[in-house]
């Protein structure tokens, strides 16, 4: 009895239910009082005045009866208003054996779905001792007391698990889709699927459909992931309870759901997307009719996807930086043209006092030609009494058929003949510019020209500060 107001102070369930006497006190058998508990000691389904005990009808229940003048008498249940004979019961006759509280474990019996309510009979014991074929009367106490559920059909324990960490993998798998498609642009999956790697192209070519949906796509793995949460907690809440239940749910969403995907799928999140693009295009078509019009909205409302842009220097740190399939020569020649617009002529010139040059006045003898050979340029400047005065180019193939006859020729006579073309640049011009005067004029070294303006003039003075070449 303890155990039994344990339970009911903890479901705070009305205790008791009091009744009318049938008759006077005398002689006559009446119920002044019952509890309802299950069988197995665990709080019923709870207790409204107007419908009485709410109770599943497909479990025994535990019936604590006390009143006055009960024994040698009977009780059973009807589902029929004012009716109390043995063709309306639906429970076995119980007989009472004691006067005062009488304790009985009821299952109910032809309980049909048409059955809302179920009302209590008394029975006097000379009904029961009379012939089986005659009617078993009894008087029916002022109801209803009792109104049943049937609970729906449920899945086999080991079903209900499997089901549940198949809802949480699912979860698991949209999640991770979120994050390994959606942070992959069409630009670079336009990109992939015209590489030279097959694999890649073949990725790409799987995910870059689905991606260009990108809305869509977006609000059909959230709904499916949310869908997926939500139907695996209800269903954990029916193999454990409370507090399990929200740790379960919790630990199964943060793990499987979050956690491990998006870590797999943040590094393999292009493949998993190619291998599962069947998989994806039915969760779209499923949730399509509230995902697809979710999609639009937000088309109309945020536009269509803006795709990365960078700038050279983001390229040329991104280059720089991560660990691409590129030789240190290649790069050096893809970020220097990169930044050809930035860099000034000035940044890339080679300084005056570093040239090698030849003097105009020098004679082309022997000690010349293994002077040049040696230097091994093929381009070299020739000056005119200071190195700043630069008059002319000439080549390295020029020297090739002087013979000891010509020795008495000077750098002036074999410029003079040659006459090579070169150009001149400013020092403040963008290598860029110089780089399109190179090509339209045919050059391949420029004379690189400091403009100043000196305080006592008014005209600007060029001066030769250094050289460039195409090479």
């Amino acid at each position: 009895m303890l155990n039994i107001l344990h339970v009911l102070s903890k479901s705070k369930i009305i205790s008791t239910t009091t009744l009318s006497p049938l008759q006077s006190i005398n002689d006559k058998p009446f119920i002044t009082q019952f509890l309802v508990f299950s069988s197995n000691s665990e709080t019923l389904f709870g207790f409204e005045p107007k419908h009485g005990w709410i109770l599943n009808a497909d479990k025994k229940f535990r019936l604590y009866i006390s009143g006055f003048n009960l024994q040698n008498n009977s009780i059973a249940f009807s589902a029929l208003q004012d009716e109390c004979t043995s063709n309306d019961f639906i429970s076995p006759i119980y007989n009472l054996s004691s006067a005062s509280i009488i304790e009985l474990d009821v299952h109910l019996q032809r309980v049909s779905k048409v059955h809302s309510s179920i009302f209590l009979c008394l029975i006097p014991s000379i009904e029961i001792s009379l012939n089986n074929s005659l009617l078993q009367n009894g008087t029916q106490l002022k109801g209803p007391y009792f109104t049943f559920f049937r609970e729906k059909t449920t899945l086999p324990l080991a079903a209900k698990i499997c089901l549940v960490l198949m809802l949480f993998v699912f979860s698991g798998f949209f999640s991770g889709l979120n994050l390994g498609l959606m942070s992959l642009s069409v630009d670079d999956l336009r990109l992939l699927a015209e590489s030279d790697d097959s694999s890649m192209r073949y990725y790409a070519k799987r995910v870059l459909p689905l991606r260009k949906r990108g809305n869509f796509l977006l609000c059909s793995i959230v709904l499916a992931n949310v869908l997926s949460n939500s139907l695996g907690t209800v269903l954990l809440d029916s193999i454990v309870h409370g507090l399990f239940a929200v740790i379960g749910s919790t630990v199964m969403i943060v793990l499987l759901g979050e956690i491990i995907p998006q870590a797999i799928c943040s590094r393999y999140g292009l493949v998993i997307g190619a291998h599962t693009h069947l998989l994806t295009w039915g969760s779209m078509i499923v949730t399509g009719i509230i995902s697809y019009p979710l999609g639009f909205i937000l088309n109309k409302i945020l536009g269509q996807e803006v795709t990365a842009s960078y700038t050279r220097d983001q390229i040329t740190r991104m280059l720089t930086k991560i660990n691409a399939d590129i030789e240190k020569p290649e790069l050096d020649v893809i970020t220097g043209i990169l930044s050809l617009r930035k860099n000034t002529v000035r940044e890339a010139m080679t300084l005056l006092p570093d040239v090698y040059m030849l003097d105009k006045d020098r004679k082309t003898d022997a000690e010349l030609l293994l002077d040049v050979h040696k230097h091994g340029y093929s381009r070299i400047p020739v000056y005119s009494n200071e190195r700043s005065n630069i008059i002319g180019i000439v080549k390295l193939r020029d020297f090739a058929l002087i013979t000891p006859e010509q020795y008495h020729l000077t750098v002036k006579h074999v410029l003079e003949f040659h006459n090579h073309p070169y150009g001149h640049a400013k020092a403040t011009d963008s290598l860029y510019d110089l780089m399109q005067e190179f090509l339209k004029a045919h050059w391949h070294i420029a004379l690189v020209q400091d403009i100043r303006t000196e305080e006592d003039q008014f005209d600007p003075v060029s001066t030769t500060v250094g050289i460039i070449t195409l090479e």
